[in-house]
């Protein structure tokens, strides 16, 4: 026991959990005073028979369970493998020291088999109705894809009020492309903008199975977001759309500026709730702040992801044009049909992507394509999930909606990296994926698009990350 003006400490535990449960033991914890207040978490977790695993750790003071932020730790939680590890936990990242002393503080340590934890699920059924601010989100993982109806397929739940992530394990990709890709914008690869180059993940992380839906929007803020699309729960599994970069985080006004205020976004906590009176307050807070808001209890840090995170999932392992193995040519930029079949068939591209050929109208007499933005799945960025995913499970990568990133964007070529936030300034904030109004070589997955901060259509969509071990 170490008695300090800080924190005292009474003990510490440790528990197993899931069917390949990991066994933890040699507990020990240890405040790092006189140095400073962080506690060292020493364990070991046993033979994992080549598993890995994530330690959570519960906090209890006296019988009060306390609820920290997950960024109040760092060390060996996530992904772990048999062996000694540490944890350490800060207390200066949280609310409770500054409130009391921590006279009876004990930690437990769960070992959970990182498969059990493919998925992680946000349940947003209590979502923002009636115009209160929050209310908390269930958590909860599953190793499977949820299909109760049998068509293989999520359940139209986790694309309406459910929000699924897909856990990404660290690696080692090479982003960009070959000198040889056809590529119609005038920032190609020979300029820089897509040089290859070799981006190294060093952390876990969990990122959205589908864009944001209309319905997940309205479940975050209780007002429907798209003036095309989404207006009632019959389209609600289309994309959330005409949502600014500057709307889903905040502005450089507003003080928020990846990658300098790191994941920090923009709120006022004094507003708490929408009404008629403090309407235009509240809608001055980030979607991802209203968003943190139901998650707060979890601990979980919610964002955008980076341009090198988003192209690492997109690619899902592949080095191709697509991530389904399709390469473009030279006459190929514009209309890409690989087998000669009618791309509304669902072939080649088309059945990864909702693109300008088969998302659109053509009008023979003018030769215009126009979106008639009707309540139907033909036009427009139809039902997130429509089109076939990649081998991580990720839907809608290429087309369907431009999907924002936090970086900056720069047309120059970009160095080898590890962790890449990105450039430190810009005029213009990343985009990736190409959306329904875009040609194929425009989907591509080492396509670099970008756009004012302040620009919002239907052409414009996004999908959260979850990240694991980082700092808001």
């Amino acid at each position: 026991m170490m008695n300090t003006s800080m924190v005292s400490l009474v003990g510490a535990a440790a528990m197993a959990l899931g069917a390949h449960a990991g066994t933890i033991d040699k507990v020990v914890v240890r405040q790092q005073w006189p140095w400073n207040a962080k506690v060292n978490i020493d364990y070991r977790l046993l033979e994992t028979e080549g598993r890995t695993y994530d330690i959570d750790v519960t906090l209890k003071n006296g019988e009060e369970t306390l609820t920290v932020p997950a960024s109040s730790f760092s060390g060996d939680r996530y992904g772990v493998g048999a062996g000694e590890h540490r944890i350490v936990w800060d207390p200066a990242k949280t609310a409770y020291v500054a409130r009391r002393e921590l006279a009876n503080l004990t930690v437990t340590l769960t070992a959970a088999d990182v498969e059990s934890r493919k998925y992680l699920i946000i349940d947003m059924s209590e979502g923002a109705v009636n115009g209160e601010a929050a209310k908390p989100w269930p958590v909860s993982y599953s190793a499977t894809v949820i299909d109760t109806d049998g068509d293989g397929q999520w359940d139209d739940e986790y694309k309406r009020t459910k929000m699924v992530f897909r856990r990404i394990e660290p690696g080692t990709f090479t982003m960009g492309s070959p000198s040889a890709e056809p590529d119609t914008w005038n920032v190609k690869n020979k300029k820089g903008a897509e040089k290859q180059h070799q981006v190294t993940l060093t952390k876990p992380f969990y990122m959205g199975v589908f864009e944001v839906t209309a319905q997940q929007f309205y479940q975050i803020k209780a007002w429907w977001p798209n003036a095309a699309y989404g207006k009632s729960t019959a389209t609600g599994n289309r994309p959330s759309t005409n949502c600014s970069y500057e709307s889903l985080r905040g502005s450089v006004a507003q003080g928020i500026d990846w990658p300098a205020t790191g994941h920090a976004v923009y709120e006022i906590p004094s507003v708490t709730e929408f009404s008629n009176y403090n309407h235009m307050d509240a809608n001055k807070i980030s979607l991802v702040g209203w968003f943190r808001r139901h998650v707060a209890d979890t601990g979980l840090l919610v964002d955008l992801p980076t341009e090198a995170m988003w192209e690492y999932c997109c690619r899902a392992g592949s080095t191709h044009t697509f991530h389904d193995g399709t390469d473009l040519v030279s006459d190929q930029v514009k209309d890409v049909d690989p087998d000669g079949s009618d791309p509304a068939a669902g072939t080649g591209v088309y059945s990864v992507a909702r693109l300008k050929k088969n998302s659109m109208k053509y009008d023979e007499a003018t030769t215009s394509w126009t979106d008639p933005k009707d309540d139907g799945d033909q036009y427009g960025p139809g039902p997130v999930g429509s089109k076939a995913p990649n081998a991580w499970g990720l839907y809608d990568m290429h087309g369907s909606v431009n999907e924002w990133v936090l970086d900056w964007f720069a047309a120059a070529a970009l160095p080898d990296a590890t962790d890449p936030a990105g450039v430190t300034s810009g005029t213009q904030r990343g985009y990736r994926g190409g959306g329904y109004q875009s040609y194929p070589s425009d989907s591509r997955a080492a396509m670099r698009g970008a756009a004012k901060t302040t620009e919002s259509n239907t052409i414009f969509g996004y999908r959260f990350a979850i990240y694991l071990g980082e700092e808001e």
